[in-house]
Parts: structure tokens; C-alpha cells; sequence
């Protein structure tokens, strides 16, 4: 760990030890997808071309067989030409500040205190970065009953769909509605499920409910401020949620209750809505470098169209046929259909990608709240459906390098706070005195 053993000082370092080390604690080192930055050109002259793409050959399957000793006597050797990296780092200086700097982060962060949203975003996009995003892997779930209680592993409360008869009077039994409760906020229900589970988080870099991952997403497209608490412990970085106090309108707490009916009528419930029995899974994922453990609420699951191949008594519950609920309003003008791409189907998109649910279920209502049409939507084909609203690349590029900032600037010990607010240019991180 402090070198002294595998390498005498100063002078040397000794390949076997190295080596028979790394395999014996089976390290295994990241290594990231190369990203092209730019690039040059030599002619026949050795004159550097920057940027000289135009040069370049296109490969064309040949014809065989292929003599490889023809031409040799007009052959023109390889010239003595500079082997240093001037050619390299003139080329690089061709870069704008800007480009130079982000390299470092010390363009796009003022030290430690915040990061600028858009001009992270037109670095990424002008050097085509697309990160890589692995597919969730569930690793452990739990539900809330009624009274608050957390049962682990808890797929036995998760609903089924059953796509219901319409139309649905969404505005029917507000008067028994049982409103959302305030409960904890905090992880501890999810660690503690995790440590049921016996699953480490030695390897992790973020822990985190999805509410804050959906927030982060959205705000290079967004103007709706938001904060979450960050702190580090081990190594890994965990996201709190932050509630901020609201006051919601007789309008809003039926617009809330109305989309709680919909889950209600899709799972065929029975008896009073109650938003507070939930269902969570616990999903690992990678974002490029980024190991990341997210717990996320999920609506009901779909049965599999039974198969001669399975034995099984009762439908498989995984990941694979989890379904997301939603409801919004009917589409009849063209600022209907804008609004519908631009902002509810990012946020669509985003919450089910994160976690890896499939298939969103949409109920479209009308203004008497009456749903009308149901539309099943993939969540995997929500980007190309809005094509010029919206990119996901800078959503995921923009949580990438975020991550990255959180990494390099977060100590073990205080707490923090990370916001972004008016004038929505940067996010801020502030120690919590």
C-alpha cells in the first residue's frame, strides 16, 4: 500500500511482486472507454494536419490472394521524423480553454463550491460523449404495510396490474382518501434492508433513493430548484432526501389523489386509497465509473403470458415485468403534445430507466378527470419519441461529471449540502456548519 514492500526506494520497482500482489487481492482496475478529443494528420511532406480526418483511408475488403512482395523496389521508407510530443501537444493546443480546463475541472467547478450545468453539458455534447450505463440489477427488496412497518423482502405486497374497465372516475372516493403520511425520509430503511440481506457496499460509490437521482437528471432541462444532503462514510458517498415544506392547493392534493386512484384501479384494490403501503426494490447499476445502489417504489408487476415450458404455481415477480403507473392529460393541441414530451415524458422516462422498469402504463384524463384512453409505453423508446425536446445524453453525461465532482470534493466527517436554485446556471455544495 505504501510501496515499501514492492519496490526498494526511489530506484526501482519490481514487475513479480507487483504483479503476484494484484492477483492474490484479485484488484481489479477500471479502465474507461476511450473518449476521442482530437486528432492530426502527416502528408507525404510530414507536414502536421490538424484535425486531418481527410486524410484518413477507408478500409475495403480486398481480393485475395495478395502479393505482399509487389512494389517492394518503389518502396519509400519510413523517414526519420520527430518522435517527441510536440506534434501531439500543438495539435492539443488547438483546443479551446474551455476544452483544456474541463480535462482538470477547474473550468467548469470553482473549487469545491459548485459546477455549471450548461457548460458541462456543451463540452460532453460537442465531443459526442455517451456514457455508459449498465442495466439495474435488483439485489433486494422490501415493503411498507399500512402501520409503517417494513417487511424485507416484501414481493408478497406488491400488486399485480390488471389493465381496468374504462373510463375511471379518478375523482371517485376523495372523500375516504387515507393522504400520505410522513414517514422517514431518511436510508435507514434501506440499509437496514441491505444488511438483511447481507450485501456489502464496500465497492459502492452512491447510495441513494431514486427521488434525488431524478432530480439530478433533470436539471439540464429543468428549472425546478431542489436540494439533497450528501455525506461520506467508507468511501461511499449517501444522498439524502431534503424536504422542503409545502403548502399544496385543494387542487394540487386532488391532482396527487387522482394519481393515486389510477394505481388503485390498475391493481384492482379494494376498499380506500392508501398511498402509504409501497413496495421498494433495491437495484445496483453502474453510470460509466460510477457504482451506484438506488432504491426505488414500484407501482405493481405484470404476469408473464403463461408458457408450456414453466411448472410454476404463481407468476415470477422480477425487474423484468415491474410496471410504472402514471396519468396525464389529455393530448388535443399542439402545446398539449409539447408539454407532453418536453416535460412528462422526461420524467417518465427518467424514474423508470433509473430503476430499470420496463413499460409505463398511462392513463390520459380529461378535464372532468375521467380517464379516457390507456397507452402502454416502452420506457427504452421514450428518447426517440422526443427527438429535439430533450436529450438523454446530457442528462446521464451531466450526472456522470456531477458524480465525479462529488467524488473529488466530498471529506469523510461533515455534511453537505448540494442545491441548485435561481439563477439555475450551476449546482452548489455547501458544508453544513
Amino acid at each position: 500500500m505504501s510501496f515499501s514492500n514492492w519496490r526498494d526506494p526511489v530506484s526501482r520497482i519490481h514487475v513479480k511482486d507487483i504483479c503476484s500482489f494484484c492477483s492474490n487481492h484479485n484488484l481489479k482496475p477500471e479502465f474507461s472507454q476511450p473518449q476521442e478529443i482530437c486528432s492530426f494528420a502527416i502528408d507525404k511532406n510530414g507536414t502536421r494536419i490538424p484535425n486531418g480526418k481527410s486524410q484518413l483511408r477507408r478500409y475495403a475488403r480486398p481480393a485475395l490472394p495478395i502479393n505482399l512482395k509487389e512494389g517492394y523496389d518503389s518502396y519509400i521508407p519510413k523517414g526519420d521524423g520527430p518522435v517527441g510530443l510536440e506534434r501531439v501537444l500543438d495539435t492539443s493546443q488547438k483546443l479551446s480553454e474551455f476544452e483544456f480546463k474541463h480535462m482538470s475541472f477547474s473550468n467548469w467547478r470553482d473549487p469545491v463550491s459548485r459546477i455549471h450545468v450548461k457548460d458541462i453539458c456543451s463540452f460532453c455534447s460537442n465531443h459526442n460523449l455517451k456514457p455508459e450505463f449498465s442495466q439495474p440489477q435488483e439485489i433486494c427488496s422490501f415493503a411498507i404495510d399500512k402501520n409503517g412497518t417494513r417487511i424485507p423482502n416484501g414481493k408478497s405486497q406488491l400488486r399485480r396490474y390488471a389493465r381496468p374497465a374504462l373510463p375511471i372516475n379518478l375523482k371517485e372516493g376523495y372523500d375516504s382518501y387515507i393522504p400520505k403520511g410522513d414517514g422517514p425520509v431518511g436510508l435507514e430503511r434501506v440499509l437496514d434492508t441491505i444488511r438483511d440481506a447481507r450485501i456489502e457496499l464496500r465497492d459502492v460509490h452512491i447510495v441513494s433513493y431514486r427521488n434525488n437521482l431524478n432530480k439530478i437528471l433533470e436539471t439540464p432541462f429543468s428549472r425546478n430548484a431542489w436540494s439533497i444532503g450528501v455525506r461520506k462514510s467508507a468511501g461511499t458517498i449517501y444522498l439524502d432526501i431534503v424536504k422542503t415544506p409545502e403548502d399544496e392547493s385543494d387542487d394540487q392534493k386532488l391532482a396527487s389523489y387522482m394519481g393515486y386512484r389510477f394505481e388503485h384501479a390498475c391493481t384492482g384494490s379494494e376498499g380506500a386509497v392508501n398511498p402509504n403501503v409501497e413496495f421498494c426494490t433495491i437495484v445496483r447499476l453502474k453510470l460509466n465509473s460510477h457504482r451506484i445502489v438506488l432504491a426505488a417504489e414500484v407501482d405493481c408487476y405484470e404476469a408473464s403470458p403463461p408458457s408450456s415450458a414453466t411448472t410454476e404455481a404463481a407468476p415470477r415477480v422480477s425487474l423484468a415485468n415491474y410496471v410504472e403507473l402514471k396519468t396525464a392529460k389529455m393530448i388535443d393541441s399542439e402545446r398539449a403534445d409539447h408539454t407532453w414530451k418536453r416535460y412528462k415524458l422526461l420524467r417518465f422516462w427518467i424514474q423508470s430507466f433509473l430503476a430499470g422498469v420496463p413499460k409505463i402504463v398511462c392513463g390520459f384524463k380529461d378535464n372532468d378527470g375521467l380517464v379516457r384512453h390507456i397507452e402502454e409505453i416502452p420506457t427504452l423508446g421514450i428518447p426517440k419519441m422526443c427527438v429535439g425536446k430533450w436529450n438523454a445524453y446530457d442528462c446521464l453525461n451531466f450526472t456522470d461529471h456531477l458524480f465525479l465532482w462529488l467524488k473529488h470534493t466530498v471529506q469523510e466527517g461533515p455534511s453537505y449540502s448540494m442545491e441548485f436554485k435561481e439563477p439555475f446556471t450551476h449546482v452548489t455544495l455547501d458544508v453544513l456548519r
